[in-house]
């Protein structure tokens, strides 16, 4: 980093304007009303993982009626089996590359923190008006 290196220009500041027309521009975002609804809103399941539950209980409803009704045959039980792992497998493919989106996320976040902090500092010395970012939020 060069000290005599020229500053940066500052964003301009935002033009004040009424409490009530910045009122109207808050959207709070909708908060869960039970667990199951907050874990479905930060990403801990989703409609992928529900998909991947129903075909795997339908693989074994389906097997279950082959046993029930007689037709069941090695080849059709090793035929299920596959299809078992298989579903299984990409299931479990889905969640790891879930997780290290997570990891990637938090911590990109964690490294937007001295960005987004000195964006309060200056809103709050601008008389509470917030900075002008490029990084859209």
């Amino acid at each position: 980093m060069n000290i005599d290196a020229p500053i940066p220009a500052m964003a301009p500041p935002i033009p004040n304007i009424s409490p009530a027309v910045s009122a109207q521009a808050v959207i709070a975002p909708a908060s869960p009303a039970d667990r199951w609804q907050a874990l479905r809103q930060v990403g801990w399941w989703k409609t992928s993982d529900t998909v991947m539950l129903w075909l795997i209980l339908s693989q074994l409803i389906v097997g279950f009626f082959f046993t029930v009704f007689g037709r069941m045959t090695f080849n059709i039980l090793l035929v299920g089996l596959l299809n078992e792992c298989v579903i299984s497998l990409a299931w479990a493919i889905i969640l790891v590359y879930r997780c290290m989106d997570f990891v990637l996320q938090l911590r990109a976040n964690i490294e937007m923190l001295p960005f987004d902090s000195a964006r309060i500092a200056v809103g709050f010395l601008q008389g509470g008006t917030p900075l002008n970012t490029p990084v859209p939020r």
